[in-house]
């Protein structure tokens, strides 16, 4: 890995009715040191498995915003074991943003408020930043430590309880019988 490409490995899971996302970053520091940097979400109620995976995405680079990256960085390469997300980032981002999130076919995008967010973030890593961002897919549950890394933090994220318990909303009824 050079000085000049940051590595992010990320993932999306789902038990039950929550969600949550994980991710690893990889990079080479000025020192020549790797340095490695791991990040979880908070849980979220009722989620797809696909929309985990866009916001899996989407969270690294919130998160990478929090910490100081090295100056010298210029693109960023995430890693994801979702085709859904590798095969269709570059579609959202040339198509489905001009086409106002509706696919080639006609039809709406799915998780496109999750898209839009994700695409968002990654045009503005290129305008403020000059930094390019990939996605590329990575077969999950295979033998790389840093894809096993994320799937087991988006678990634990998943698994944990989340920050405030969804609000239902009590509807009283009377009985006209």
């Amino acid at each position: 890995m050079t000085k000049e490409v940051l590595e992010i490995y990320v993932d999306g899971s789902v038990a039950g009715k929550n969600g949550g996302a994980g991710g690893r970053f990889i990079y080479t520091d000025s020192n020549g040191i790797e340095v490695l940097h791991e990040f979880s979400t908070d849980g979220y109620f009722n989620p797809t498995s696909t929309k985990m995976e866009v916001l899996a995405c989407l969270h690294a680079l919130i998160e990478l915003q929090k910490i100081n990256i090295p100056k010298l960085i210029r693109r960023i390469t995430i890693f994801t074991d979702a085709k859904y997300v590798a095969d269709n980032y570059k579609e959202a981002m040339f198509h489905w943003i001009g086409h106002a999130w509706k696919m080639k076919s006609g039809k709406s995008a799915p998780d496109r408020e999750e898209w839009r967010r994700l695409i968002k973030q990654i045009l503005r890593y290129k305008k403020e930043f000059n930094i390019f961002v990939e996605i590329l897919w990575k077969k999950g549950h295979s033998q790389n430590l840093h894809n096993n890394a994320a799937h087991l933090l988006a678990k634990k994220a998943a698994l944990s309880p989340l920050p405030c318990a969804p609000k239902r909303k009590i509807v009283s009824r009377k009985n006209t019988w």
